[in-house]
């Protein structure tokens, strides 16, 4: 198989790994998160129900967009931003007073 139709395949393969641990990760760590940043069980909730009803705004606008231009220029540019926003999320946990906010 060729180098670029290896990446091609690593890029979409990504996606439903990216989302699906993206959950998968959160559920278990939201008392601790709840506990870190001083906030009530409905504000941790939150974290994910955010995260989810972005998820189902954006896909199917994605899908719009794929099929107009190309796959490959919508998921790699999604996959990079989701990616920088989660990086956020962690800088702003770790160095921001007050990062809830920050966080959704």
């Amino acid at each position: 198989m060729e180098a670029k139709k290896k990446w091609d395949l690593l890029s979409i393969a990504s996606i439903p790994l990216t989302m699906t641990l993206a959950n998968s990760m959160l559920i278990p760590i939201l008392p601790a998160m709840q506990k870190a940043l001083g906030i009530s069980a409905f504000r941790a909730s939150l974290i994910i129900t955010v995260y989810a009803a972005v998820a189902i705004l954006f896909i199917p606008l994605a899908g719009y967009l794929s099929d107009r231009f190309s796959r490959k220029a919508v998921i790699l540019p999604g996959l990079i931003l989701v990616s920088a926003a989660g990086v956020g999320a962690g800088l702003a946990a770790l160095w921001a007073n007050h990062p809830y906010g920050l966080i959704i």
